[in-house]
């Protein structure tokens, strides 16, 4: 995986796969944090290496100045809109439950003030939640996770 093969270059605290919204299929683009500058540098290596029949592009990524949410639209992202306090988390495990969402964005700000988890007409889990917020910086935060995992399940966060 591409997680995998990107550790050897030092410890990744974040990765996002974008993956096609019509397909689900994985788009051969990835945005990954590594702790510290070291793995950073050390993946910087592998541009223009062969990965999997595709030649790979490493570089960092730009930092979008628009105040609407960074480079939101080059991740896959809608925009974040103005005035947002929430997100919404898409494609969690079932097992997920809202004390879970709320230990997991516990750090964002001063962690989430409501968590909504969709539940069909007999209870069971949608498997998409909205998470409330303060204030926007909060949710700056919040999308920093995207790419984490929670109870076994990658998940997707989008602005709300």
């Amino acid at each position: 995986t591409v997680r995998r093969d990107f550790e050897e270059c030092g410890e990744i605290v974040n990765i996002k796969l974008l993956n096609n919204k019509d397909t689900e299929e994985f788009r051969g683009l990835a945005f990954i944090t590594f702790k510290d500058e070291v793995g950073f540098e050390a993946a910087l290596k592998y541009d223009g290496d062969d990965y999997a029949g595709q030649r790979l592009r490493v570089r960092k990524a730009e930092t979008k100045s628009s105040g609407k949410g960074g480079g939101a639209a080059e991740a896959g992202l809608d925009a974040k809109p103005e005035g947002c306090n929430s997100v919404v988390a898409k494609r969690l495990a079932p097992e997920v439950t809202e004390e879970d969402l709320r230990k997991f964005f516990k750090h964002c700000g001063s962690g989430p003030v409501h968590v909504g988890l969709l539940r069909d007409k007999f209870g069971k889990s949608r498997c998409t939640a909205r998470v409330d917020f303060e204030d926007g910086d909060a949710v700056d935060e919040a999308m920093k996770l995207l790419g984490s995992k929670l109870k076994g399940n990658v998940f997707t966060l989008n602005y709300c």
